[in-house]
């Protein structure tokens, strides 16, 4: 899958969402496609802490939170 923003190869992954750009649309098609929402990366942030560190995340946000994304 590649959207703005988002470029996947086999199993779809959260973390490889790029906040800053993409939209609210692209980060419920990666859970519709099975992405696992509270994964955590190397990092530690879980895509809720990513989305929340952008201003342009705010959308992504509301979304992962709609979902149930706690943390």
């Amino acid at each position: 899958m590649a959207c703005m923003g988002i470029v996947t190869v086999g199993t779809p992954s959260i973390q490889t969402v790029d906040y800053a750009f993409a939209t609210a649309d692209e980060i419920q098609a990666l859970m519709d496609l099975g992405a696992d929402m509270n994964e955590r990366g190397d990092n530690g942030w879980t895509s809720l802490m990513l989305a929340a560190a952008t201003d342009a995340g705010a959308d992504a946000a509301r979304v992962l939170i709609r979902a149930g994304v706690l943390r």
